[in-house]
């Protein structure tokens, strides 16, 4: 291995790991459901709630049909107000359907159990060429480690992480 005489930052090949376990930008969207009331306000939040997200849609469940064409107005002021405090362009569009809505919203699934199901298999994962030699052998000891913990709990021989 050939050692650099400066240490390289790993934020390049690590944003280019991240971005493949998100291959669809979901992560950021679990925060919907922290900052929804805050963004929504008390009289919204009551009569409407974050259901679920996809591809950076997240569908809303309203409690009636007068609610949901007041929000249908709102809509693109609701989505820059949550886009802004999720602090990305995260949100692409709402969409809302009928439903009814629970008194206390289930918590959003945790982060980790999102990535251990995108993640799979990391051998599929793009890596960015990383010119380090240690760096990059760190990368692919993770990226082994992660594969084989995936396998097991896959496996029934580990319980998915609670974090």
């Amino acid at each position: 291995m050939r050692r650099k005489s400066e240490p390289q930052a790993v934020v390049g090949p690590l944003a280019g790991v991240l971005r493949g376990l998100d291959r669809d930008g979901a992560f950021g969207l679990f925060d919907v459901w922290r900052v929804w009331n805050a963004s929504v306000g008390e009289s919204i939040a009551k009569r409407a709630q974050p259901r679920n997200f996809r591809n950076r849609v997240v569908i809303v469940t309203v409690d009636s049909s007068t609610w949901m064409q007041e929000l249908q107005s709102m809509k693109e002021r609701l989505r820059r107000e949550l886009n802004q405090r999720l602090g990305a362009e995260a949100i692409a569009d709402i969409v809302f359907v009928a439903g009814t809505i629970e008194v206390a919203s289930p918590p959003p699934p945790p982060v980790r159990s999102a990535a251990e199901r995108a993640l799979g298999d990391s051998s599929d994962l793009p890596v960015p060429p990383i010119e380090d030699d240690e760096v990059a052998a760190a990368f692919d000891r993770l990226l082994r480690a992660r594969s084989r913990r995936a396998a097991a709990v896959r496996d029934g021989r580990r319980r998915p992480s609670k974090n």
